[in-house]
């Protein structure tokens, strides 16, 4: 038998309290820090930004998704005591409502998540040139550049309709003031989209994304256009799933390797390339690479 509402509302409160404990017991270590909330995935990203750009210690406290980051915000913010302490909160913007500057203490992704940020094409720029040692003075170099270009358009727009329809369901749920029905995986490929260096597949329809979630809710054909168009109109690398964003980078990297590794097969390296990653590291692991935008600089530089 599955979580019923109310017990999902009971992990939520109880991970929160989790956090909050966590800052109490912090506070009693250090009074002038700043104390930082993610959401558990997002640590090693913002680790790396605020020890470069804060000027001072810091903790962080994982707080589990965001909706358990901002019911800690609720519980410390009902608090007047520590109103006297450093406080920054870190979330994702998916695909509700933003909250963007309605909390000065909350920072919200300019993205859709953290993970949109890691996928741009200086992002690969750097990583074959740092660790698959390819320089900007070899042919294969701007080859692989201009190939990640063109899947990821490819990639973003295969993805669309299913982006779409997700977001609708979330919109859906919000209507009816109830939890997202809808549990996705962390990734389109392969079971809905094809990805070879040589082409990006669609396989599957508006029908088979039904037939996949028969509990999802009803909506009519003008809105799932409407929100089509919405997401069509922005910057679609920013604006959808990050999860799925990042698994076609992922995936391509390994691809990639997988090109150089087969000395019969080479189409694009000319050598095998020693470079481990996987699902679980590869957020830690490309962080380096991925970019800072300027409200998270702006939203840093404050505490100092």
């Amino acid at each position: 038998m599955g979580l019923t509402v109310e017990d999902l509302l009971r992990e939520k409160e109880k991970a929160a309290s989790v956090a909050y404990q966590s800052f109490v017991l912090l506070t009693n270590i250090s009074t002038d820090s700043l104390f930082c909330f993610f959401e558990n995935k997002d640590a090693p990203y913002y680790h790396l930004r605020i020890k470069t750009i804060y000027k001072g210690d810091f903790h962080y406290i994982s707080c589990g998704n965001k909706t358990m980051v901002k019911k800690t915000f609720d519980l410390i913010k009902g608090h007047k005591e520590y109103d006297k302490y450093k406080l920054a909160f870190f979330i994702d913007k998916d695909f509700d409502e933003s909250i963007k500057n309605k909390f000065i203490e909350i920072y919200e992704t300019p993205s859709y998540s953290i993970e949109n940020l890691y996928c741009n094409t200086n992002s690969i720029k750097e990583l074959i040139k740092t660790d698959f040692q390819i320089g900007e003075d070899n042919p294969i170099h701007s080859q692989i550049l201009d190939l990640y270009q063109n899947l990821q358009s490819d990639f973003l727009k295969a993805s669309l309709l299913f982006n779409a329809w997700y977001k609708l369901q979330k919109i859906k749920n919000k209507e009816l003031n109830q939890p997202n029905n809808v549990s996705l995986s962390d990734s389109l490929i392969p079971s809905y989209i094809e990805l070879s260096l040589e082409s990006i597949t669609p396989k599957y329809t508006i029908e088979s994304i039904l037939e996949k979630y028969p509990d999802s809710l009803p909506y009519t054909a003008d809105e799932l256009t409407t929100v089509i168009n919405e997401l069509n109109a922005a910057d679609l690398r920013m604006v959808l799933r990050g999860k799925y964003v990042f698994n076609f980078m992922t995936t391509f990297i390994r691809k990639l390797i997988e090109d150089g590794a087969d000395t019969s097969k080479r189409k694009i390296l000319k050598k095998k390339v020693k470079y481990n990653m996987d699902n679980s590291t590869a957020l830690t692991l490309l962080t380096c690479y991925a970019e800072t935008p300027e409200c998270l600089t702006e939203f840093l530089t404050k505490y100092n």
